[in-house]
């Protein structure tokens, strides 16, 4: 084969090369579906440690009481390390964009199409909670979780940084129990970025 061939080999090589490049660019940038858009207001300083406490309790006959406010049926030992002693300050109002995926996707994927509009504050997370107090569907708002049998199935996924200057995928979904008088709540928690693999339908909330 002269030169002439193999030039018009490695061309075409080249070409398979970037379509396939250029697929993989158009996949990834597709994991996020817009799926709107939710205004939340400035906040001059939120103390993380006076909001997030589990509050659901019962009465004396074992009947769970609805607590004022925001109902939390659980904060997890990773939220409380490395989140809970969070004091924000200056917060700004600003309009959040509401993502939705169709697929499992990893973590990183996301954060990479996301870049620096990924991060976002607890304060903002709750006034999104506030809005939705006692579920996904007793109010007017964005927050949204699944359940099949009382296992969530699908929540909403928040980025923000801890007190060790990480970031943290913090997850909030509605704990629904299968047994009608038994406890019910949000569902605060937080992980590693590097360990979350989002199912689809999942929420995820950037800037």
């Amino acid at each position: 084969m002269g030169i002439r061939g193999w030039r018009s080999i490695i061309a075409i090589g080249g070409m398979a090369a970037f379509a396939v490049f250029a697929v993989s660019c158009r996949a990834a940038e597709k994991r996020l579906k817009p799926f709107g858009t939710v205004a939340v207001p400035a906040v001059a300083a939120f103390v993380a440690a006076e909001h997030f406490i589990a509050n659901v309790n019962n009465d004396p006959q074992g009947v769970p009481v609805v607590p004022e406010g925001v109902t939390i049926f659980n904060v997890d030992p990773t939220f409380k390390r490395c989140l809970l002693g969070k004091i924000e300050e200056k917060i700004p109002a600003m309009t959040l964009t509401v993502y939705t995926l169709d697929t499992i996707c990893k973590n990183s994927l996301i954060l990479a199409e996301l870049g620096d509009r990924a991060e976002t504050s607890l304060a903002h997370l709750w006034a999104l909670l506030e809005k939705q107090p006692n579920g996904p569907y007793s109010g007017n708002g964005a927050l949204y979780s699944i359940a099949q049998k009382g296992i969530p199935s699908a929540w909403n996924v928040f980025y923000i940084r801890g007190t060790d200057g990480n970031l943290w995928a913090v997850e909030v979904y509605w704990y629904q129990s299968v047994f009608e008088l038994l406890d019910n709540g949000w569902s605060i928690g937080a992980r590693a970025v590097r360990e979350v693999i989002l199912d689809k339908e999942f929420r995820i909330f950037s800037r």
